[in-house]
């Protein structure tokens, strides 16, 4: 079941409407749930070549840390923009499906 609602002051629900789940909705949600993971593994192999690398000795660990930070900048926007573009990809769906704000 799919239903939309809102968290009222009180910490309860108001439900608005609820529908039965279609194939497609459990096919966007499948398709994001992987390019999350996919995004989480890249990130933890790239945590790992760089520790693999302080660890060898190629990187000192100023810069290591140097590279955490911007890393975790960078990641801070990556996140956002992923956000965003599952937001339009949403709207999108929603669109196709005759569901959009009018």
């Amino acid at each position: 079941m799919i239903q939309r609602a809102r968290r009222n002051p009180g910490g309860t629900f108001t439900i608005f409407s609820t529908r039965p789940a279609r194939s497609s909705d459990k096919e966007w949600k499948k398709a994001l749930k992987e390019q999350r993971k996919t995004y989480k593994r890249a990130e933890k192999a790239e945590d790992k070549q760089m520790k693999d690398r302080l660890e060898a000795g190629t990187i000192s660990k100023d810069q290591y840390e140097a590279w955490k930070k911007a890393d975790k900048e960078q990641d801070k926007v990556e996140k956002a923009s992923m956000k965003a573009n599952e937001k339009a990809q949403k709207e999108a769906w929603k669109e196709s499906k005759g569901k959009g704000k009018k």
